[in-house]
């Protein structure tokens, strides 16, 4: 009967996560090139998607222990608030910490190689290069401009940030769902209370 029950769980579980993973992605803004290799970008994806299904798996679990509607009005408000507060933040981030180059965003750094090429054309020309322009003076490697220290440390943050967005997301459709199903119970309930 419990090895059922758990087999049960973990298929809504894993359902949950692939549910999650497409509703979720849809929300948030597309990531950036995290890498040149197709290989260490799935990588990423897989970890993001397997950290938020962990999470929303334990929220699920938890939802089904606790059935009072104040905590999961509660959780919904501090999902919906921790959804906006890392959705700005990531995107704020990733407009001043990445570059456009053909269809890609590439993740750039905050310190600058000495002699690098961009600090040259604009010495030669005597004017800043447009901000869409600077990766196409090196064919898109960000590693000739800055150093990969800063490259790295960006990448990270963006990691992080787009982590925490894409499992706030998550967490509130599952507080929000299980809100609004606590609340249909509830009114289904007084619907059948007789009468007097």
């Amino acid at each position: 009967m419990p090895i059922s029950k758990l087999k049960n769980i973990w298929k809504e579980i894993t359902l949950l996560g692939t549910w999650v993973a497409s509703v979720a992605g849809t929300f948030i803004i597309a990531l950036p090139s995290w890498t040149n290799s197709t290989k260490t970008l799935e990588s990423y994806t897989q970890f993001i998607v397997f950290f938020t299904t962990i999470i929303a798996g334990f929220l699920v679990l938890y939802s089904l222990k606790n059935k009072k509607i104040r905590r999961w009005n509660i959780l919904s408000l501090f999902f919906f608030i921790a959804l906006i507060f890392s959705f700005i933040s990531y995107s704020y981030f990733r407009e001043n910490s990445t570059l456009p180059y053909e269809q890609y965003d590439v993740i750039i750094g905050d310190v600058r190689l000495k002699n690098d090429p961009l600090t040259k054309i604009e010495n030669i020309t005597k004017k800043s290069v447009e901000r869409e322009e600077i990766l196409k003076h090196v064919q898109g490697d960000s590693g000739r401009i800055w150093t990969q220290e800063g490259i790295n440390k960006n990448r990270i943050i963006l990691v992080m940030l787009f982590t925490l967005s894409y499992t706030f997301t998550a967490c509130f459709i599952i507080s929000f769902c299980n809100l609004f199903l606590l609340n249909k119970i509830k009114l289904n309930k007084e619907k059948e209370k007789p009468t007097n």
